[in-house]
């Protein structure tokens, strides 16, 4: 899973603007007991004390679900994802805040849950190296509506290799909307959605898109907790993105379609085990110290 993850990473901020934020709305954000988020101020806060912590910890993001291959509306199996992130936020507004992120993530077997080294891809047939993705820091804001033009350059990652097959030198554009939320049974819930779009420089790449919805539910008496810098959290999410360059897909007309769950930990040792266990593997600096990255 990534955000703008796959192509936005470590880039600088270049342009953003606030708005859209639906006052009608405002009913939807009221829950049961009380709870108000019918203000930009009290849901941005809400939703960091979701996805983080308001008192600067650093939290670790783990997502786990399915991706599938999209072509002629015939959804295929083609793996499973396992993902980590670092974040760190820093409130800068009542309705902005900045965040760091370092993110970690496998392609895996779906039956067997074990990194994939290569995969036969559907429809060509042809088996592709999978890579071994991380990427980071990468500083951003958060706020109800963000609108960014930025650039990307192979030459910016600090992997060469995973550049090329991630995305071409490109202008990347870049929106992200928070939804009202909504709360039923003594929960509440929080959408984010995120669209990418990559224009590549030379004429002879293909543009590239990237969609990303996630939903944080969160117990409403935890969130009316004035105090709590932080609750506990569940995640959901759901994705949409263009063939990458390591999948090979040639002409082939269609792109690539993930769902999945996750959750906040903030010990990265109480990751999923597999997590923990795929980064001692291949990543060891990253469970050794894993605030130094973020710093880096």
């Amino acid at each position: 899973m990534s955000t703008r993850r796959q192509v936005l990473k470590g880039l600088a901020l270049t342009s953003f603007g606030l708005a859209g934020y639906s006052p009608a709305r405002a009913a939807d954000s009221t829950a049961a007991g009380g709870l108000d988020l019918g203000t930009p101020a009290s849901l941005m806060r809400a939703l960091v004390r979701m996805r983080g912590s308001l008192d600067e910890r650093i939290a670790y993001i783990w997502l786990r679900g399915i991706r599938y291959t999209l072509v002629d509306g015939e959804a295929l199996p083609m793996c499973a994802y396992l993902g980590g992130s670092i974040t760190r936020y820093r409130r800068l507004s009542d309705e902005m805040y900045e965040f760091l992120i370092y993110e970690i993530s496998y392609y895996t077997d779906i039956e067997s849950g074990e990194i994939l080294e290569t995969l036969r891809m559907p429809y060509t047939d042809r088996e592709v190296s999978v890579p071994l993705y991380r990427s980071g820091p990468g500083r951003h804001v958060i706020m109800m509506a963000n609108d960014e033009e930025l650039e990307w350059s192979r030459e910016s990652t600090t992997s060469e290799e995973l550049a090329r097959q991630i995305a071409p030198d490109a202008k990347i554009f870049y929106s992200f909307r928070v939804r009202p939320s909504q709360a039923f049974g003594g929960n509440v819930w929080i959408r984010s959605d995120s669209f990418t779009r990559v224009a590549p420089y030379d004429p002879g790449e293909k543009a590239m898109f990237y969609k990303e919805a996630i939903t944080y539910r969160a117990r409403e008496a935890d969130l009316a907790e004035p105090d709590a810098p932080q609750v506990d959290a569940t995640i959901s999410f759901a994705i949409a993105t263009a063939w990458r360059p390591w999948m090979e897909m040639g002409d082939v007309d269609g792109h690539t379609v993930a769902d999945g769950f996750g959750g906040k930990v903030f010990d990265i040792g109480e990751m999923p085990e597999d997590f923990v266990r795929f980064t001692a593997a291949h990543h060891p600096d990253v469970l050794e110290d894993p605030a130094a990255l973020l710093k880096s």
